[in-house]
């Protein structure tokens, strides 16, 4: 009889645990608001679907809903730069995968190419190796060789982009986006040329996983101010700068590294 209760207390015992448990899964929640979205139970892996669709709530710096943007996941079969446990880990939809852009970036009016300097990063180990930020730094070279190299620290995978001519200077900008090997949060960050040397655009805009899985475009050239651009960057990137800002607590509430809503603003380049 002893041995019955014992299985019986067993049993319960395990039935608490796995529900308790985290899951790799995730679930669908609704709020009052017109806001459907996916909230992780975990945020250190995602399972996806390829019938499964989502949307990311676009709202303005004064919280009003500009966008509800629906999108459907596709799975990547081709992408080097990209990491587990997501294709979109390192990669943005609709960005090039290429290892090589062409652009105008020191405003001569001829293009260049521009390209990674392959520095056979393969392992986090193999960034912890020195020590140092360098061990891991990205470089990325030009066919002008009057263009200095521009260095990103922390960038042993990448993709990167022509942003375009952002400030009406005749130069095209890049935007880089540094791949890591763990964590989903990541930082655009967009260089131009000024003066033979390269500086921030901006500061960098921070991205979540489903951000890069909608194909989020952050960063575009405004078109009514010369110098200004608009800006999509995650909910909680905008709080945190923002101590007191309008976005609604139900805009807010589940973000993390995998998962945010956006906020969309038009800021003044530097």
């Amino acid at each position: 009889m002893k041995l019955k209760y014992i299985l019986i207390l067993i049993i319960a015992t395990s039935l608490v645990v796995s529900f308790s448990g985290c899951s790799d899964n995730h679930e669908q929640v609704k709020h009052k608001s017109n806001t459907d979205y996916v909230k992780l139970k975990c945020t250190s892996t995602k399972k996806k679907l390829e019938d499964d669709s989502s949307s990311i709530a676009i709202l303005s710096t004064e919280g009003k809903l500009i966008k509800n943007l629906k999108y459907k996941y596709i799975e990547l079969n081709a992408n080097k730069h990209s990491n587990k446990p997501s294709d979109y880990f390192n990669y943005i939809k609709g960005y090039p995968i290429a290892d090589t852009i062409v652009g105008d970036f020191n405003g001569d009016g001829k293009p260049e190419k521009a390209w990674f300097k392959d520095i056979g990063i393969k392992t986090f180990e193999d960034c912890q190796k020195n020590n140092t930020k360098k061990s891991c730094e990205g470089t990325v070279l030009f066919s002008d060789k009057t263009i200095k190299p521009l260095k990103i620290d922390y960038c042993p995978m990448y993709i990167f982009k022509n942003e375009g001519d952002l400030y009406g200077d005749g130069k095209d900008a890049i935007g880089v986006l540094p791949g890591w090997f763990t964590s989903a949060c990541r930082q655009y960050s967009v260089f131009t040329l000024t003066k033979g040397r390269w500086k921030l655009a901006c500061s960098p805009i921070s991205n979540t996983m489903n951000m890069r899985e909608a194909g989020i475009i952050l960063i575009e050239k405004s078109h009514t101010k010369k110098g200004w651009v608009v800006i999509r960057e995650s909910v909680d990137s905008y709080i945190s700068r923002h101590k007191k800002n309008n976005i609604p607590e139900e805009y807010i509430r589940g973000s993390c590294c995998s998962w945010s809503n956006v906020v969309e603003q038009t800021i003044k380049l530097n």
